[in-house]
């Protein structure tokens, strides 16, 4: 069995990982993912996209990201990219609050 660390093995450390967290690993990494994608949609760079950012961030199935996008911080992509460009590139934080499972 291919070892994580000295003290047990990789599902070992995957059970400790989700009852520390509630959250199972890969879960929590696209959760990061998707919040340094929501940060490059508040400050967009010139000619940037949400498939842009999507695909820059690993997101390549963008109908999923939306999805997952809106059900993490309440919008659609496209309405923060918005914001950020309506007020000149940077984005006021929104009303809603992110919700972390952790």
């Amino acid at each position: 069995m291919r070892k994580l660390s000295p003290d047990g093995c990789l599902r070992t450390q995957q059970v400790r990982w989700k009852r520390v967290f509630g959250i199972g690993y890969r879960s929590f990494l696209r959760i990061e993912r998707l919040d340094a994608a929501r940060d490059a949609l508040r400050s967009p760079m010139r000619g940037e996209t949400v498939t842009t950012i999507a695909i820059a961030f690993g997101f390549t199935e963008l109908g999923r990201f939306s999805v997952i996008y809106r059900e993490l911080f309440g919008e659609v992509p496209s309405a923060t990219l918005g914001r950020a460009k309506k007020n000149g590139g940077t984005e006021a934080p929104p009303s809603v609050v992110t919700r972390r499972p952790w």
